[in-house]
């Protein structure tokens, strides 16, 4: 059992840990949706209006703290999965990222490696005007230079979300170059499970007790993608 975080303000990360002690979750999804409380990917009207509001019309503002605010979640909740990484951009797809925010994305970025968190290839972003699932190319890039291990999902709210775009991702992965292993969580071993949490501060968490690999190569050949809607790998 996992869930998906919200981060609001620093007594998110108090609030997401302790229901994750409590109820000895399997995995945690840490994502990000406000930016100072700020919701940023529910409508374009909505995005659009805090954007003029609270950061008077400047992306690179935005984006910066955004990013700010997803470095907070990630080191104080060490989530196993990093949630749609690069989702601020949802509703300006055609705004470019500047070096100044793509310096805070290395830095995220470098973080999930050193603590070893997966990076999640999301398929929704092609429904919500993207070319990619998240995160972009230019995040992406980074994130392979860097050795970051990525999980694939499909961010499904319903079950008619199951797997949709999810054709995207195996040609993503392609053309990416991701030729190694991807990762998939499971149930923790329940030696893991039965074990009494100790309080967060008093122990830090070890990632990775339920999680295993698989090569690209098996799950791409994988029958599992006859299901989904025909999207030709292109060499």
């Amino acid at each position: 059992v996992g869930a998906e975080t919200e981060y609001t303000s620093d007594a998110s990360v108090t609030e997401i840990v302790d229901l994750r002690d409590r109820y000895n979750l399997d995995y945690v999804v840490g994502s990000i949706h406000h930016v100072r409380g700020k919701a940023i990917d529910f409508s374009k009207d909505m995005f659009q209006e805090v954007l003029e509001q609270f950061w008077n019309g400047d992306h690179e503002a935005l984006f910066c703290e955004y990013f700010d605010e997803q470095m907070k979640l990630l080191e104080g909740v060490r989530p196993e999965v990093v949630g749609h990484f690069d989702v601020i951009r949802k509703y300006c797809p055609k705004v470019a990222f500047s070096a100044v925010v793509m310096e805070r994305v290395r830095r995220n970025l470098q973080f999930c490696v050193d603590k070893s968190l997966l990076v999640e290839i999301n398929s929704s972003g092609v429904g919500k005007g993207l070319t990619r699932p998240y995160p972009q190319e230019d995040v992406m890039t980074v994130a392979k230079e860097l050795g970051a291990r990525f999980t694939l999902s499909d961010d499904a709210h319903a079950p008619g979300d199951v797997a949709l775009y999810y054709g995207h991702v195996r040609q993503y992965i392609h053309d990416m170059g991701i030729c190694a292993s991807v990762y998939r969580l499971a149930r923790k071993p329940d030696a893991v499970r039965d074990a009494v949490a100790a309080p967060a501060e008093a122990s830090p968490r070890q990632p990775f007790q339920n999680v295993d690999s698989k090569p690209v190569a098996d799950i791409v050949q994988h029958a599992f993608w006859s299901r989904c809607p025909s999207y030709e790998l292109n060499h």
